[in-house]
């Protein structure tokens, strides 16, 4: 999904009158993805504004020799196979193939003024309090919670780009956000957010968000009615190991987060354990580049007692390339699109949903080890493995 903001730019660039029609194919990877009525349903959700096919059988996948998503081929005005790009990141590429295409054939005359009807998905959609929610998360965890009896859930409302928080009877106690996509902070009522994801309580009156299409981590507190930006620029970065602080460091697809409380590693001796400093760090899934990522709220000293500046947000596990690996160092270890986080505090893990590995890991909060728990194959290149057996023993 991470290729249609780029078709997004590029529709707004080059319209079907200029010469220019995007047309989706979807072959699917998984048994409930040939189904139609759930194609139509992500189109809803992604906002597509183009044809999409279902190519159930993936015979084009097949007669075009396909080898990986997203795939775009771009064809001439009779279908003539101009250029293959494979893979995410090229929008400057596919801009100047498109360019000079259009240019060429423009030139020749070979370009008609046509128009493409379309009755758009989008405008399907049923009126709902709730439009394709994403995530959810509870103020009423072990570590989390300040004492209240009365938990908080906030919810990704993600087709209605906006954040929830009800209480246990369902009551809606604020509105975070508007109905439409921007990159806002401000009070409740001005901040905007573009499809968020994953949320985390810091306490009872502080939401960290994965704000997803905007790239961006927000902070949302309930007192004073805030949102604020934490990491991320609002635009799509491919910096894997970043370093610096708030909005100067671009990250990209944030899809979950988790905040941890740890011990702050200064080697000071405390005969009174709850004289220890803590400090919260804030995990990240970044789905987009296939790395786990983490800021640090307030100055700490961490992993191999190395100092963190209050606000720096840097890659912690991952080295980016998409695969399943695990490895004991966690730079060496490798993802694939991770898009759900959980701790277990206990035991100092991480457990994290590895979405296109279809596996699920853990990564030790004490050294950064990467493993395996459920799911996947053991050679880290395969990403087509998927569909677990009861009782298989990992």
């Amino acid at each position: 999904m991470h290729i249609l903001p780029d078709l997004k730019r590029l529709e707004h660039l080059y319209s079907v009158e200029d010469g220019l029609v995007v047309v989706g194919v979807h072959s699917a990877k998984f048994e409930n993805e040939k189904d139609s009525a759930n194609i139509a349903a992500a189109v809803q959700r992604y906002e597509i504004s183009h044809p999409v096919v279902n190519d159930n059988v993936a015979s084009m996948w097949r007669a075009l020799r396909v080898q990986c998503w997203p795939t775009l081929m771009i064809l001439g005005p009779r279908a003539n196979p101009l250029f293959v790009i494979m893979g995410e990141g090229h929008f400057d590429d596919l801009k100047l193939y498109v360019s000079t295409a259009m240019k060429f054939y423009k030139d020749k005359g070979a370009i008609l003024n046509h128009s493409l009807p379309m009755n758009l998905a989008s405008s399907q959609v049923e009126t709902s309090h709730l439009q394709f929610p994403g995530k959810i998360a509870c103020s009423y965890r072990e570590g989390i919670s300040d004492g209240n009896d009365n938990p908080l859930y906030a919810i990704s409302d993600s087709g209605n780009h906006r954040i929830l928080v009800v209480n246990s009877e369902g009551t809606v106690l604020h509105r975070v956000g508007g109905k439409k996509s921007g990159f806002v902070d401000g009070d409740f009522r001005k901040a905007r957010f573009n499809a968020p994801q994953g949320l985390a309580f810091q306490n009872d009156d502080v939401i960290f968000v994965a704000d997803n299409e905007n790239h961006a981590i927000r902070r949302i507190d309930l007192k004073a009615k805030q949102v604020t930006t934490v990491a991320g620029s609002g635009q799509q970065g491919c910096d894997r190991i970043g370093g610096k602080i708030g909005r100067d460091q671009i990250i990209s697809s944030p899809w979950d987060v988790a905040v941890y409380r740890t011990r702050n590693l200064d080697m000071s001796f405390h005969s009174d354990e709850s004289k220890v400093p803590l400090r919260d760090v804030i995990f990240i899934a970044m789905a987009g580049i296939h790395q786990i990522w983490a800021i640090f709220e307030e100055e700490t000293i961490w992993w191999k007692f190395k100092k963190y500046p209050a606000g720096t947000c840097l890659a912690v596990a991952g080295n980016g390339r998409e695969e399943n690996r695990n490895n004991s160092y966690p730079n060496n270890a490798a993802f694939a699109q991770p898009s759900g986080l959980a701790l277990n505090r206990d035991a100092k893990e991480l457990y994290l949903a590895d979405s296109e590995s279809s596996s699920i890991r853990k990564m030790s909060l004490a050294d950064g080890k990467v493993l395996a728990v459920a799911g996947g194959d053991r050679n880290p290149l395969d990403l087509f493995s998927f569909g677990d057996v009861d009782g298989k023993l990992y």
